[in-house]
């Protein structure tokens, strides 16, 4: 009986360490468990897009990043963020190459045009014959690795 009693007790101790620390451990992949079922977020929502790029006809897409000075100085983000945007204009959207004007051109312009800092999208889309031009600004960014991800959220909360 005593034996018994020990174990029940262990058992109550184990479950009540896990349903405190397991959320810690476990994350947003925890959470998305016990929201089976659910509505999904606004994230999660799927979107009608406003323009159809799949089928270009003729009409050339300018992906312009902005990255604002002091935004890791170090780095060239704008260079990887639109190499990965346009990399995934050609393999998941299947958009041709010849259609994505690319990011040499971007900086030849920037380069060449002395008042380039205070052009609009638009205006940089036209110098450089663009018909569809999907502007990003980067705000803030942090890297970390797929271990401190899982781990804590790649840094979520007070630092």
């Amino acid at each position: 009986m005593k034996a018994r009693n020990t174990q029940l007790a262990f058992f109550v101790f184990v479950s009540a360490v896990a349903v405190v620390w397991l959320p810690f451990f476990g994350g947003c992949q925890l959470a998305g468990l016990f929201a089976i079922g659910g509505s999904p977020t606004h994230s999660e929502q799927r979107l009608t897009a406003e323009y159809d790029i799949t089928e270009p006809e003729g009409r050339s897409i300018l992906v312009l990043v902005y990255q604002p000075i002091g935004l890791d100085d170090n780095t060239n983000l704008a260079f990887y963020v639109t190499k990965a945007f346009n990399d995934y204009l050609k393999a998941r959207v299947r958009i041709s190459p010849e259609y994505i004007i690319s990011y040499d051109r971007v900086s030849r312009l920037r380069v060449t045009e002395s008042n380039f800092s205070v052009l609009a999208p638009e205006q940089i889309g036209v110098a450089l014959g663009a018909d569809l031009v999907v502007f990003v600004m980067l705000d803030d960014y942090r890297l970390c690795s797929s271990i401190a991800r899982r781990a804590n959220g790649c840094g979520r909360g007070p630092t």
